[in-house]
């Protein structure tokens, strides 16, 4: 499962500094280029929603095997871009591809696991899928040096053949036919309107949506603060990225030993809100008192995905508890909710550009008091 679930951040993280590269050469400005992270954001928000009844349906395997198809066609897509408008369409034909492994990599660990069972179970995915954003970024830009960023995406299509083949022969279905929901408009309506007046999924799903949306205006927004205003070079880039993703790795083993221990995953997810709401505010004063610079940035960030960390595999395994015999199309809106906000999160950062990293941390910070209001509201039901 993991190998399937880096997909989304190794597709989002390994090209972020060839944005530079990527704006030359379709003579576009640098914040526009941020948007392709937005058009794939977008894809994966409303793709989920047709992906968690396609599996409930028809089980885990086919629709895994026909992700990856369409995430090999749309990688290749990307590759040979034309223009900034086509690589701008492979984008969002990729999300399609990677929203059948990210939804279908949460159901099947609560088709085998209970709630607490599945919160460990999904740190452990947490700690393998936060290898993705240290590494594809050091990865990306070594490779760009050789390949251009045309290339990255020719090796984003590879990882899609590879999955359809590890899929094919590996994966063992998880889903009993006995367990599988007829699908109809009527169907899939009904369930997510029951889902949307889910007091605990809805309450969770947008606490975690929020959470997310501020890590993804970071990503978004990372080529042009630590590139333009801090003035690194792509391999200085890739190596302070790493660093702050490693934050996330931090997290996610703190948030598995704990759990472990018997913590409760709501207590986890609220104490993890409140850091990071601390962190960035701590941030914005930092900012505004025109006392930041690199190391500071790049600790305030560090500090932030270390709560993250904590926060990732709570808030999504919290939202799918008690979701029984809909878990595909819980999850599938659940992962909506994340990319919906990514989307929102990384499109304000991209227009509101004034050179300095304030945008950025006050978009952060307002993503994350939000999710902490959804957590603590809900916390109450619990």
């Amino acid at each position: 499962m993991a190998v399937l679930a880096i997909v989304g951040p190794a597709t989002i993280d390994m090209y972020l500094s060839t944005f530079p590269i990527i704006a030359e050469d379709f003579q576009v400005p640098l914040p526009r280029v941020e948007l392709t992270v937005s058009a794939f954001l977008f894809g994966l928000s409303f793709s989920q929603l047709v992906v968690g009844p396609i599996t409930d349906r028809y089980g885990r395997k086919g629709p895994l095997l026909l992700g990856a198809v369409l995430y090999l066609a749309a990688s290749l897509i990307c590759a040979y871009a034309p223009s900034f408008n086509f690589l701008m369409l492979g984008r969002i034909l990729q999300a399609f591809g990677a929203a059948y492994f990210m939804t279908i990599s949460r159901a099947v660990i609560r088709d085998h696991y209970s709630t607490q069972e599945a919160a460990n179970a999904m740190t452990v995915l947490m700690l393998l899928t936060g290898l993705a954003p240290v590494v594809a970024p050091i990865i990306g830009a070594f490779l760009a040096e050789f390949t251009g960023w045309r290339g990255l995406f020719l090796i984003l299509a590879v990882y899609g053949l590879v999955s359809f083949v590890l899929v094919a022969f590996f994966f063992k279905e998880s889903l009993a036919i006995d367990n599988r929901l007829p699908i109809s408009p009527q169907s899939i309506v009904s369930n997510y309107i029951g889902l949307l007046f889910d007091r605990s999924f809805i309450g969770f799903a947008m606490a975690g949506g929020f959470s997310m949306g501020a890590m993804f205006a970071f990503i978004s927004s990372s080529s042009t603060v630590l590139m333009e205003t801090y003035g690194l070079g792509p391999q200085g880039f890739g190596g302070s990225f790493a660093v702050i993703a490693f934050g996330l790795m931090i997290g996610s083993q703190l948030c598995g030993f704990l759990l472990r221990r018997g913590a409760p995953a709501i207590r986890l997810y609220r104490l993890a809100a409140y850091w990071s709401v601390a962190i960035l505010a701590i941030g914005v004063i930092l900012s505004l008192a025109g006392t930041m610079n690199l190391i500071v940035f790049m600790s305030i960030m560090f500090a932030f995905t270390i709560g993250l960390g904590l926060i990732n595999p709570t808030a999504p395994v919290l939202a799918l508890n008690r979701q029984g015999h809909r878990l595909g199309m819980a999850s599938a809106l659940a992962g909506a909710t994340l990319f919906i906000f990514g989307t929102l999160s990384s499109a304000i950062v991209s227009h509101w550009h004034t050179g300095t990293e304030l945008p950025l941390l006050v978009t952060m910070l307002l993503f994350l008091c939000i999710a902490l209001f959804f957590g603590r509201v809900v916390a109450k039901l619990h």
